[in-house]
């Protein structure tokens, strides 16, 4: 695994802004590859909330990542963040959340990703992995 600097991570970050769909779909399938080569059994769901049901203009839910930790707690990671499951659930009180099907993910792997966003959240996932066994939360094989 790499560690990325200051300078790429702000770049990846900005790159990645507004483009939750993307990353918590593809990200998804790049962490459940990553834990199955290092022989790691997490559980891993791809969730969507309500944000905004009254502008017609954006998209009115926000999709993250649920990682079911082997100590019993919960992870979610999303296009801007890590951030504890109860720390999360505290500060942005989520409405209406729901599970996404694997018919969602599949369509939006082939309609929103390209190259240059594969590799931002392919670096950015790697880098939170590093920080979540870094900070305890899952035990590096």
């Amino acid at each position: 695994m790499s560690v990325m600097n200051e300078v790429e991570y702000s770049q990846y970050k900005k790159m990645l802004e507004k483009k939750c769909i993307p990353f918590a779909v593809y990200g998804s399938t790049i962490l459940k590859k990553h834990f199955e080569e290092n022989n790691m059994d997490y559980k891993i769901q791809v969730k969507r909330q309500l944000i905004n049901k009254d502008d017609p203009a954006y998209s009115p839910y926000h999709y993250y990542i649920e990682i079911k930790t082997d100590r019993g707690g919960k992870v979610i990671l999303d296009n801007e963040d890590l951030y504890n499951y109860y720390y999360y659930k505290n500060r942005y009180r989520p409405q209406m959340i729901r599970k996404v099907g694997v018919r969602e993910i599949k369509y939006d792997l082939k309609h929103n990703i390209h190259k240059g966003l594969e590799e931002a959240i392919e670096k950015m996932i790697i880098y939170r992995v590093d920080c979540m066994k870094k900070w305890d939360m899952l035990k590096s094989n």
